[in-house]
């Protein structure tokens, strides 16, 4: 009998010896018992046929085994026994053993032989993997060579290889990487790698540089396009370029020429003709110096592409289905029924240098087929269109429709009330608003369009359409914008009932009061001379009760509102419906001087001037250009005709350009004066002081001077004031009228 086992081992290592039997007789059983040591049993395996009576750290034993025959000197393998040496021990040796191995004959089952002792020493391996020397032959290593040392420099060189030698401290160690070794040029790295008895390694390196002389020069002497001029202007130390050529253009010849004969071109990017794609193509030529470093010139060349870019449908359907289409929706989602087996899509290009592929006929299985329709423009370009079909498994309900799950339009100005069944709404936006901002969510399988939306006017409508292959609804919206106030010459359209009522009345009764007026007038002509001299006076008295009542305002204002007046902006707001004056605006950055001798004036006939108005309630806006320094404005108002007053409430200087002045509007009680200037004439009757309507200052509203009602109203001149005279025939009595010499638009 025999073992074989591992000649060496390692710390911690499973190892395996394998029992051997050679035998000249017939046996019936074999047996042995295990000294190991300072090992340990792991296990034995039986590899022979027969009874096996014991198995363990102690030993085996086989009995009753058949077929093993001596005659011819049968060899066969008793078992393998595994034995686990010590992660640690002082020892280097390890003794396995095979004790009392004995067998039994078959011949005489009494007989037993004996067998030597089976002995296996296996040595532990060396772990060293230091190197005892490391030379380079010409060389000395920087630093000194230690065998705990593993990093080493030489000086550079000039020379094409040099040899290492390098030998281990254990003789049962292995080197390698040693030997002569060549050089290239700049930095070299060489490693020797010591691997132990045991299998450790360890690795030395060392560096070497080699000097470079070569040349280093990889530039180009010259590089153009054949017919061609390529921007910027060639320089050598420019490596990129660029060049346009038109569509036409499908290839081009790139000429260069290297600046140093030691250089070359890199294979494949030197002087050659170039095929050119649509669009930018970047071209390149690359130079190696003798030194091997490279350069690269790179010339981006455009060519022009002007073939067609559409690459939309212009029809997406599905034969005896419900396909809503928009060219720019690539998704659409489509149901059908249990039974539909295919589909048939038809699909068409807008354009007709377009190629569509993906349409035709369809298979369809139990639930989700997904269909890609693409579309190829002449240009390449691939648009791609998406039908997900559902085939459903359960027929839908009789009253299905599709279904909206959320419908709103974030820029409406108030809340949109949706309801699956109402299909038109009315939706408010901003003026400015061209479009509508909608927020839709639909159920699966439910496509959604919308139409109209865009460039939105007042009145427009909005659809929505949506389908989910059986049914479609459509829904409108009609848009409704809010008025916008216009800045312009117009005035607003709409007053007040009242006002109106106001004006039919005062139209009925202006007739009267002309009647009268010049009744009198052909009366007053007699004493026409007599009635200049009164009026004289009555001027001069009217003259100085002004200058006396200017003084007054000029100790009362503020000393900031004082100025020189010499900007007036005067704004006179008419009637838009009878073009009758209401009311006269006079706007400066500084109060009238009072150096300004008051006198009566006759202001000149005017229209109605450029006036931001509008009318809130019974409050009046007026928007006013002023300059950055009009930052404190003195208002001035007069009322004319029926209305009779202003209260000045707000000057808010806005901007730069405009101060918003707000005025609430009295409305008085004043007939309509005479739309005529004419010339008094000399009649009798009682006398009464000329109506003078007086001129006031913000916030003081201007009041209609009444006198008490006599049977002959008198009627101030515009120029003069009228001499009492007799009394004549007796007329309707009147009310007094405002003087209109204060109005700027003669009547």
């Amino acid at each position: 009998m025999s073992m074989d086992c591992p000649s060496t081992v390692k710390l911690g290592d499973t190892i395996s010896c394998t029992i051997k039997a050679n035998i000249d007789s017939d046996i019936s059983g074999i047996e042995g018992k295990f000294s190991l040591g300072s090992t340990a049993f792991d296990s034995f395996t039986i590899k022979m046929s027969g009874t096996v009576y014991n198995n363990n750290a102690d030993g085996f034993s086989i009995g009753n085994v058949d077929g093993l025959s001596g005659s011819n000197g049968t060899s066969f393998t008793v078992g393998i026994l595994k034995v686990k040496i010590p992660a640690s021990s002082t020892t280097n040796e390890f003794t396995v053993k095979v004790v009392d191995v004995g067998s039994s004959l078959v011949s005489d089952t009494s007989a037993y032989v004996s067998h030597k002792d089976l002995s296996k020493t296996m040595r532990v391996a060396s772990s060293n993997a230091d190197l005892e020397s490391l030379t380079v032959d010409g060389m000395n290593l920087s630093p000194s060579f230690k065998a705990d040392v593993f990093s080493y420099k030489l000086p550079e060189t000039y020379e094409n290889s040099i040899k290492i030698s390098a030998k281990a401290s254990d003789s049962n160690a292995k080197v390698s990487g040693d030997g002569t070794k060549s050089l290239k040029y700049g930095t070299n790295t060489f490693t020797i790698t010591v691997t132990s008895e045991s299998g450790s390694t360890q690795k030395y390196t060392i560096k070497i540089d080699k000097v470079d002389n070569r040349d280093s020069n990889n530039l180009l002497k010259s590089l153009s396009v054949k017919d061609y001029d390529i921007t910027p202007k060639f320089d050598m130390l420019t490596s990129e370029y660029k060049l346009k050529v038109e569509p036409n253009v499908k290839s081009i010849t790139i000429d260069a020429e290297i600046y140093s004969g030691t250089s070359k071109f890199k294979s494949k990017y030197g002087p050659r003709t170039v095929s050119l794609k649509y669009g930018k193509n970047d071209v390149k030529v690359i130079v190696i110096a003798e030194n091997e470093l490279e350069r690269t010139y790179t010339i981006a060349v455009t060519r022009q592409d002007d073939r067609d870019s559409n690459n939309y449908l212009s029809k997406l359907e599905v034969e005896n289905k419900k396909l809503i289409f928009d060219k720019k929706v690539n998704k659409y989602p489509l149901n059908v029924l249990m039974d539909v087996t295919e589909i048939n899509i038809i699909a068409e290009a807008e354009s007709s240098k377009s190629k569509v592929t993906g349409a035709g006929v369809k298979k369809l299985k139990p639930g989700k087929n997904e269909f890609t329709i693409k579309v190829t423009a002449e240009n390449e370009t691939v648009n791609k269109y998406i039908l997900t079909v559902n085939r459903l498994e359960e027929l839908p309900p009789e009253d299905t429709v599709p279904f909206i799950t959320s419908f709103k339009i974030k820029n409406a100005k108030s809340e949109l009330v949706f309801d699956a069944n109402t299909t038109s709404y009315d939706v408010k936006i901003a003026d400015k608003d061209k479009e509508l901002d909608f927020d839709i969510s639909v159920s699966s399988g439910v496509t959604a369009k919308i139409s109209g939306n865009e460039n939105l006017e007042n009145g427009s409508v909005v659809r929505v359409t949506v389908s989910d292959g059986f049914e479609s609804r459509e829904y409108s919206i009609t848009i409704k914008k809010d008025e916008v106030k216009k800045e312009a010459e117009q005035l607003p359209t709409t007053k007040k009932k009242s006002n109106n009522t106001l004006l039919f009345i005062i139209i009925g009764i202006v007739p009267l009061v002309i009647a009268g007026v010049v009744f009198l007038i052909i009366k007053t002509k007699k004493n026409e001379e007599e009635t200049n001299n009164v009026n004289n006076e009555n001027n001069e008295n009217n003259v100085e009760a002004n200058n006396t009542e200017e003084a007054q305002s000029e100790e009362t204002a503020p000393a900031e509102n004082q100025g020189n007046g010499d900007s007036i902006t005067t704004r006179t707001l008419l009637d838009a419906e009878s073009d009758h004056p209401m009311m006269q605006i006079e706007i400066s950055n500084a109060p009238k001087p009072a150096e300004v001798e008051p006198e009566p004036v006759v202001e000149e006939e005017q229209g109605p001037i450029d006036l931001s108005y509008s009318r809130v309630s019974n409050v009046d806006t007026v928007d006013v250009p002023v300059t950055q320094d009009d930052n404190n404005l003195s208002i001035m108002t007069k009322g004319i005709g029926r209305m009779g007053s202003a209260v000045y409430v707000d000057n808010t200087v806005k901007d730069d350009k405009y101060a918003q002045l707000d005025f609430e509007i009295a409305e008085l009680e004043a007939q309509e004066a005479s739309r005529q200037t004419v010339s008094p004439a000399p009649v009798e009757y009682t006398e009464v002081a000329p109506v003078v309507e007086p001129v006031h200052e913000v916030p003081v509203a201007p009041v209609v001077q009444e006198v008490p009602a006599q049977p002959v109203a008198p009627v101030a001149s515009p120029v003069e004031a009228v001499q009492p005279v007799a009394p004549v025939a007796p007329v309707a009595p009147v009310q007094p009228v405002a003087d209109t010499t204060q109005i700027g638009q003669p009547m």
